[in-house]
């Protein structure tokens, strides 16, 4: 490598090429770039060694005649991958490796299905993650939110707002399943195989989603339980989201300590219907807590096998998801209490 006049360090770039087997004309290629400095002795030493040390190294590797190929990340048959690198093959079909670092990383720009026009050393790798957001729309561009208010107050009778927006979120979730299964022909042959196990696991969750509504309406337990988990975290989100902090103050001759203003609870806002912006259940929220039901309340539930896992960025609501579980965990065993059962309920154990 030419280095500028009086420079300290000399550099080597070695290539060395490999010919891809079973694949004409792809090579794989390993690009260093190595130190070869040599500490001079007498009047020339350096006077510090770490001047020959080269720090945040950069170079990028481009192609003339050619075009870059994805790096084989795996020379094993697709059949012998385990059931997480099948589900990654097809979750990230789109986004390919085109290189690996030795003692750096190695980086490029492309996105979903483009080919990057070089690969260069990456000291400190960073990536822009695309952002995410649970507030998503049905197949008309509505959004899709169910009030607790309204769940809170649903009906013994299996009708009303409250039951219809229930039925829409698994029709909306079918309605999506349905178009993800159009798409299964458009997938290379062992990908489609994968699609097919996905859409399989989905219907799985639509099924538990349906039986919650089903047990909602067939068990006054479940039903009463169901309400009062909704009204508790209403109250909740009014506690923390409306009412307006109350700080502390002194009064009196005894010098007490107590809240400055009214006293003001998230039952006088409920009761008055005042609550704004607030008690809005997101989808994969409220699919989450139908999909629970059955296992939580039925001790014969095969549900009671499989543990449910959220998997959101921070923010999204996941804990207000598992609350809502617990809440209605909570009503529901206080509901089973009785002189009689051997369990000695009483919705906290």
């Amino acid at each position: 490598v030419t280095m500028p006049e009086q420079s300290p360090i000399a550099l080597l770039v070695e290539v060395f090429p490999r010919k891809m087997a079973g694949a004409d004309r792809t090579w794989l290629v390993t690009v260093v770039i190595r130190n070869v400095t040599k500490a001079p002795a007498g009047a020339q030493a350096l006077h510090e060694p770490r001047e020959a040390i080269l720090y945040q190294t950069f170079f990028e590797v481009s192609v003339e005649n050619g075009y870059l190929a994805p790096y084989p990340e795996s020379m094993r048959p697709f059949a012998d991958l385990d059931l997480d690198e099948r589900s990654l093959s097809l979750l990230y079909r789109e986004s390919a490796t085109w290189g690996i670092g030795h003692g750096c990383a190695a980086g490029w720009e492309a996105g979903p299905g483009e080919v990057p026009q070089t690969v260069f050393a990456d000291i400190f790798p960073a990536v822009q993650l695309p952002s995410m957001t649970a507030d998503i729309q049905d197949r008309h561009g509505n959004p899709i939110e169910l009030s607790m208010r309204q769940l809170a107050g649903l009906s013994d009778s299996g009708a009303g707002l409250a039951w219809d927006a229930l039925e829409n979120i698994a029709a909306e979730y079918g309605s999506w399943l349905d178009a993800r299964r159009a798409e299964l022909p458009n997938l290379p042959g062992r990908l489609s195989e994968v699609g097919h196990e996905h859409l399989k696991a989905c219907e799985a969750c639509l099924n538990r989603i349906k039986a919650g509504i089903a047990l909602l309406r067939g068990n006054q337990a479940v039903r009463d339980s169901f309400r009062l988990a909704n009204l508790s975290m209403l109250l909740q989100q009014i506690s923390t989201k409306q009412l307006p902090r109350r700080l502390l103050e002194c009064s009196g001759s005894q010098v007490q300590v107590r809240p400055a203003g009214a006293h003001r609870s998230p039952w006088n806002v409920y009761s008055a219907n005042t609550e704004s912006g607030i008690g809005r259940w997101r989808a994969f929220q409220i699919a989450f807590l139908l999909m629970s039901l059955d296992g939580v309340a039925r001790s014969d539930s095969p549900d009671r096998e499989i543990v449910d896992l959220i998997w959101f960025p921070t923010g999204g609501g996941k804990t207000e998801a598992y609350l809502g579980v617990i809440a209605f965990y909570l009503f529901h065993e206080r509901f089973l209490m009785s002189d009689r059962d051997p369990l000695r309920r009483d919705g906290t154990n």
